[in-house]
């Protein structure tokens, strides 16, 4: 076992280096000249990738609904950085900002939820405050607000932001919804 992830790390090393250093001119001024190529190639596919995230919108939160007016609402508040990193195929930075999101609305939730007075709000707030979302997730289990799927994802989705903040490319690759 040990072996073969040694492989798989030293395989996911090789290629992070040639597509780093072996495909990219090493200038400056050349470096940034690509770098805005890719972008604007990316953003050559809007359309596309627009009409597929309005379709899963669609999907997960119908028109007319109560759940698509609360998407509606929060995205306005929270998710233009997304958008835009989506847009220009910036998936690590994109798994990174999601998870945030997520962590802070959900840590902010379990405040309000918690039924206690301004003192004892105080200091729940205070032991929330170096909390992630693998502390929180399971309390909206336990809610009732989410279920095992639910949970799943949040901790998942952690764990990719983690091999993705510390550059792991093991974990990145053994993440189930890097396969998504």
């Amino acid at each position: 076992m040990a072996k073969t992830q040694r492989n798989s790390s030293e395989k996911e090393a090789k290629r992070l280096l040639e597509e780093k250093f072996g495909n990219m001119p090493m200038d400056s001024k050349s470096r940034l000249h690509v770098i805005a190529d890719n972008i604007e190639n990316a953003l050559k596919q809007k359309d596309v990738k627009i009409a597929k995230l309005l379709k899963a919108i669609d999907e997960t939160f119908p028109q007319q609904t109560s759940y698509r007016g609360f998407y509606e609402a929060f995205a306005s508040l929270s998710f233009d950085t997304v958008y835009s990193l989506y847009l220009q195929n910036n998936n690590s930075a994109l798994i990174v900002e999601l998870q945030g999101i997520l962590e802070r609305f959900c840590i902010n939730a379990l405040e309000n939820l918690l039924p206690i007075d301004d003192v004892a709000k105080e200091i729940i707030i205070d032991l929330l405050r170096k909390k992630t979302l693998s502390d929180v997730a399971p309390y909206f289990k336990k809610y009732g607000m989410w279920d095992d799927k639910d949970l799943d994802f949040a901790c998942e989705l952690t764990k990719l932001r983690n091999g993705i903040a510390h550059k792991n490319a093991e974990i990145v690759s053994r993440s189930k919804l890097v396969k998504i």
